[in-house]
């Protein structure tokens, strides 16, 4: 798309967000299919909304290509494993996959 749009001097930011503190966990699904209805402990740990949202417009402002939008912590990490060895990523998640 980026280079689709170029020439009609449009940019494209790819974001790419981290667990921001949103309800969103509350209407999720459970594996069964319940309604899960409470935060999930790694939302609650979140970036807030507010600095999330800020972000964002910093970094489509500033022209990037791409930009992570949440804290740099271990979800920050698993985007770069995801990235250059995606097969080790999906062998840690199983591991910590809920029974």
């Amino acid at each position: 798309l980026r280079a689709e749009v170029s020439p009609m001097n449009i940019r494209v930011t790819i974001l790419t967000p981290g667990y921001i503190r949103t309800n969103i966990s509350q209407n999720a699904l459970s594996g069964d299919g319940t309604n899960l209805g409470k935060p999930s402990k790694d939302i609650e740990l979140g970036l807030s909304a507010d600095k999330a949202a800020r972000k964002m417009l910093r970094e489509i402002g500033s022209g990037a290509n791409e930009a992570y939008i949440g804290k740099r912590s271990g979800e920050f990490m698993a985007l770069v494993l995801n990235r250059w060895a995606p097969g080790m990523l999906v062998r840690m998640v199983r591991k910590r996959a809920p029974k």
